[in-house]
């Protein structure tokens, strides 16, 4: 996740925060695998295939997910402001999703609240016997339940996993600091098909 022009873009006074990987991608041609939304605009609105969903936060600032086959109507209420895809629902109304996946790897996942006025991103090493082994599906569903969530989606894993935080106010070039251990290359970053981030205006 390349941040310094994007943040120049957004507007002199904004700042990044945190960072964290977004939806799979083809990682030939970097397209994500799911549905893109902007600053209100529609980017893309397909899903390739298999279990997928979204990520989105509305015009009035209201937090959902949901599944690929709700995703259509959702689109076009026009409620959309910022959107990105997923895999596999976590959590659904409060309750867990029975997964079939047991394989433990790196997972990035994002839950909410039941007033949507609440989110909460969880990034989980892995593919390192000696510090983590990563999370099966269940087992990062049952974090979202713990800690309040409503509904939850996993976002892409294994060597895209990625959770940034900013240092500084300042606008210097070391002002980010990647808090986890991407598993690529002995913790080198992925280049990502898209991405989360978390941005003051003040």
């Amino acid at each position: 996740m390349v941040l310094r022009p994007f943040e120049k873009a957004i507007n002199h006074i904004s700042k990044v925060w945190a960072g964290f990987n977004a939806d799979f991608f083809n990682m030939t041609i970097g397209v994500p695998r799911g549905p893109v939304h902007r600053n209100g605009v529609m980017l893309k609105n397909t899903f390739d295939s298999g279990e997928r969903s979204v990520f989105y936060i509305t015009r009035d600032k209201k937090a959902a997910v949901a599944h690929r086959d709700d995703y259509p109507a959702v689109n076009a209420s026009g409620v959309i402001q910022e959107a990105v895809g997923g895999g596999v629902m976590l959590m659904t109304e409060g309750e867990l999703v029975t997964q079939e996946e047991e394989g433990l790897e790196p997972r990035t996942a994002v839950g909410v609240s039941e007033d949507g006025k609440t989110v909460w991103f969880l990034v989980v090493d892995g593919r390192n016997w000696s510090y983590s082994n990563g999370m099966r599906y269940q087992e990062l569903g049952l974090c979202f339940q713990s800690i309040g969530a409503h509904d939850a989606i996993n976002l892409d894993g294994g060597g895209s996993t990625t959770f940034l935080v900013r240092t500084t106010p300042e606008f210097t070039d070391d002002r980010f600091k990647v808090c986890n251990w991407p598993c690529d290359n002995g913790g080198q970053e992925r280049a990502v098909g898209d991405g989360l981030l978390i941005i003051s205006n003040q």
